[in-house]
């Protein structure tokens, strides 16, 4: 129970106001948690399908490496490896969701230079490399997607807690106050009261 220092009506007013502060703050918070939950469930979502997605993706860019590695010489694809230049483009896109700064990043493999000619590869290569591109875009949005479920949890835990406080600790002492004060005013009163009566006998 919260003890105020003074029972008096200057007191009662000013915890009663504190105590519409607490319950519109907790109503607020409460609201932004649900709104939260609501975003995250739907970023978890989008990861299960990105999981499955990326899984299936691998074993097709494995598949087709693995079978174009049988077509050529080992050598040859070591030299590709090596000779050729690929540069990993980045494209970053903040998304504010609740005054919460939360970044997504676009992946993709730009080929600055080819050094060997396009019929020197194979087209089980080729593919594989198109399917590599797509696979690092998916990996590049799905690693943002569980940073930004990171953050959300984060938030959600720590709205959580501010509710639960405000619900189960502030917001209830602050009514046994009142509750406190009220009941010590209509003690004074009715004291004033017998007092006047006995004065008046």
């Amino acid at each position: 129970m919260l003890i105020p220092l003074n029972a008096t009506r200057q007191e009662l007013l000013r915890l009663k106001k504190r105590e519409i502060i607490a319950v519109r703050g907790h109503k607020l918070l409460k609201d932004r948690q649900e709104q939260l939950l609501r975003i995250l469930l739907s970023y978890i979502e989008e990861i299960k399908k990105l999981r499955k997605e990326v899984y299936e993706e691998t074993k097709e860019v494995l598949k087709y490496l693995s079978s174009s590695f049988l077509l050529e010489k080992e050598i040859f694809y070591e030299n590709i490896f090596i000779n050729q230049n690929y540069e990993l483009s980045i494209k970053e896109s903040i998304i504010p969701l609740l005054n919460i700064k939360t970044t997504l990043y676009d992946f993709s493999i730009l080929e600055k230079e080819k050094l060997f000619p396009f019929y020197q590869t194979s087209s089980l290569f080729d593919i594989a490399l198109e399917k590599l591109n797509s696979l690092i875009k998916k990996l590049g949005r799905l690693s943002a997607l569980l940073k930004i479920v990171a953050i959300l949890s984060y938030e959600i835990e720590k709205t959580r807690r501010r509710v639960n406080a405000l619900e189960y600790h502030l917001i209830p002492k602050i009514r046994s106050a009142i509750r406190y004060i009220s009941f010590r005013l209509s003690e004074y009163e009715r004291e004033n009261l017998i007092r006047i009566m006995r004065i008046r006998k």
